[in-house]
């Protein structure tokens, strides 16, 4: 309990008291020093009686309108206090929202003698994760205005705020849908483990403990059961953010529906303990880096940032030219084409005209730049998963076989610019032409040693589309299973 101003004012007036009662050596004096001690003692054990009163009667209920959100939106929430006896006390609710809520801050006020107060709040969620709403800090009053105790009531409820994301997700090749798991890892090594490698005949050397009696009594031979050695892959997430991957509407654009994909990744590394990193990246190049590991808190730090990532973090803003890597030697080169009049020196002049080479170009594009220096940094036969769209096919092969250059598995998810049109613009049958041309980009990713691709869609777009395209060719076309 904490004194009020005016019960430290009474306690500064009953010191003076008693230095006067002490210096004056006066009984009145000394007498109206106990009176008033006597008085703060009554006080003190009446805002203790009804402190207590207060705290088992009142009664907080914190209500909101559902437990699950979505983010950007809004969320209302009740919030009703209410004590089953009127008592002269004074009770205040200071209400305030945390972290990734945003809310207003207000007090609320039973007074004296009234039983039951409430307040509605229109609370903002502008970031996914999971949140307790609200802290609720409580103050009473005792009757006298004198004495004061503040105590946190624990009444919240649990929120969960959701990233908007499609339910059709479609992943695949050509129109046919993949059902399994894009990740299961097998181990090259044999050991101990779960997995059965393979059952070879005994050798000596071998364990006794290692024989497969019921594989030895079937074949009348000794028979030892090998079992793959349980091991981590590292596995290396890198996101395209950049402006063309928004298109399309709220939890349906691009990056929602590669996003649904991503978090599917995470919980694959999370349930095998693999060490997991994280690249984003937007428009002026690395945005966000989180670096391998493998711990709980590395998995939900990912899984955050994938469902917090917003339009408003990609910037048109084209990146700074990095200074060009050798402009001497191609404008050397190209000097001496200049005067070639032959149609091979015709062909090459353009290539080195510019001081920029193409390794130069591609240096400059934030894909091809993310996915080297994220080679750079993983161990060797790490995991590399790419998330992108079709903006810019060339570039992206390039970045696939950069990807898989340090002995690494490359698996590509692309999404068809196409797909996210607005409908009002294209027919289904000029989409599938477009798709066509698509599916040559994904194949030729695809055929990149190392490197699997996968195209994600929204799945009833892609029905549609085939359904046109198969109306309008109904034989196969440049020997695609139509």
């Amino acid at each position: 309990m904490l004194p009020t101003r005016r019960l430290r004012s009474v306690g500064g007036l009953l010191l003076a008291l008693l230095c006067g009662a002490a210096l004056t050596a006066r009984p009145v004096v000394l007498v109206g020093t106990t009176t008033i001690l006597a008085g703060g003692i009554v006080i003190q054990w009446q805002a203790t009686s009804e402190f207590t009163s207060v705290k088992d009667n009142l009664n907080i209920d914190v209500g909101a309108a559902e437990n699950r959100t979505l983010r950007g939106g809004t969320l209302p929430v009740t919030i009703t206090a209410t004590r089953e006896e009127t008592t002269e006390a004074t009770v205040s609710l200071s209400i305030s929202y945390g972290p990734g809520l945003e809310g207003p801050e207000e007090t609320l006020t039973l007074e004296s003698g009234t039983t039951r107060t409430d307040v509605l709040h229109e609370v903002e969620c502008p970031i996914a994760g999971r949140f307790s709403l609200p802290a609720i800090n409580c103050t009473v009053t005792d009757s006298s205005g004198s004495v004061t105790e503040t105590f946190e009531i624990d009444q919240r409820v649990t929120v969960t705020v959701q990233t908007p994301a499609p339910t059709d997700l479609h992943i695949g090749q050509y129109g046919e849908r993949y059902g399994g798991q894009y990740g299961e890892h097998r181990s090259a090594q044999i050991g101990s483990g779960t997995e059965v490698a393979e059952l070879r005949e005994y050798r000596p050397g071998d364990s006794v403990g290692r024989i497969d009696w019921k594989a030895t009594a079937r074949l009348n031979d000794p028979y030892v059961r090998e079992f793959e050695a349980e091991t981590t892959q590292d596995i290396a997430l890198l996101v395209d953010a950049r402006e063309s991957l928004w298109v399309g509407p709220r939890g349906r654009s691009k990056l929602a529906y590669l996003r649904e994909v991503a978090l599917g990744f995470v919980t694959l590394a999370e349930s095998a303990s693999d060490p997991l990193s994280l690249t984003v990246l937007n428009d002026q190049g690395l945005h966000i880096q989180h670096t391998a590991a493998e711990t709980v808190s590395q998995y939900h730090r990912i899984r955050w940032t994938l469902q917090n990532l917003t339009p408003e973090q990609s910037s048109p803003t084209p990146s700074p030219r990095t200074a060009p890597r050798g402009p001497a030697e191609a404008s050397h080169l190209a000097q001496r084409l200049e005067g070639r009049t032959s149609s091979l020196g015709r062909t090459l002049r353009p290539y080195f005209a510019e001081p920029g080479s193409y390794i130069e170009r591609l240096a400059e594009d934030p894909l091809f730049e993310a996915v080297r220096r994220s080679v750079d940094t993983n161990n060797r036969h790490s995991w590399t998963i790419l998330f992108t769209d079709d903006t810019d096919p060339r570039r992206t092969i390039e970045a696939a076989k950069m990807a898989a250059k340090n002995d690494g598995v490359v698996t590509v998810f692309v999404t068809p610019s196409s797909f996210f049109t607005p409908q009002t613009q294209q027919t289904d049958q000029s989409m599938y032409d477009e798709y066509l041309d698509f599916e040559d980009f994904r194949r030729e990713l695809d055929s990149i040693p190392q490197v699997a691709a996968y195209e994600v869609t929204p799945r009833e777009r892609m029905q549609a589309v085939f359904a046109a395209g198969r109306t309008s060719s109904p034989q196969p076309l440049d020997g695609r299973d139509a």
